[in-house]
Formats: C-alpha cells, structure tokens, sequence
C-alpha cells in the first residue's frame, strides 16, 4: 500500500501527500479484501488447491471486529470485517 500510495502521489498528484484519513481508510479496504479473499480460498470447489479453514482463522485471530460474537467457522460468512479497538 505504501508503494501504491507514494507512486499516486508522486505521479499523479503532483506530490499533494494524501490526508491521514484516507491512507486509514486505504489501509482497512485492503485489509478486509485480504480477509474476504483468505476466506474465499476455504472453499471446497479449489479442491487440494484451498487454504485450510484452521490456517485462516489462526491467521486472523485477535484482529477480526466482535471476533467474540462471530460463529465457530465464520470463513463463508458475508460481513465479517477486520477491526481494531479504538484508543
């Protein structure tokens, strides 16, 4: 994301820096992307070629919003999103 984001700025934008609140939201659009995407690849129709359920969870655990309240296997669950507590 930062190289994204400096290539942006620097061709085109004219080097104008982006606000703090848009690389913020830069960076949780790609990190619930990457969720989706890891739980995506649970699937059963990529056959040998899928990401074990145990594997995506351990990944995400400790980082998911209201991971407490989300059901055991949450990986085809539409809405599930990263999240972090606010200071």
């Amino acid at each position: 994301l930062l190289w994204i984001i400096r290539c942006e700025r620097v061709i085109a934008n004219d080097n104008t820096p982006f606000s703090e609140e848009e690389v913020e939201n830069r960076w949780w659009k790609m990190m619930n992307d990457r969720l989706r995407l890891d739980a995506r690849m649970t699937s059963k129709k990529f056959d040998g070629k899928a990401i074990p359920k145990r594997l995506v969870e351990r990944t995400w655990k400790n980082l998911l919003y209201d991971e407490t309240n989300l059901p055991e296997d949450w990986t085809n669950l539409a809405g599930v999103l990263v999240g972090i507590e606010q200071d």
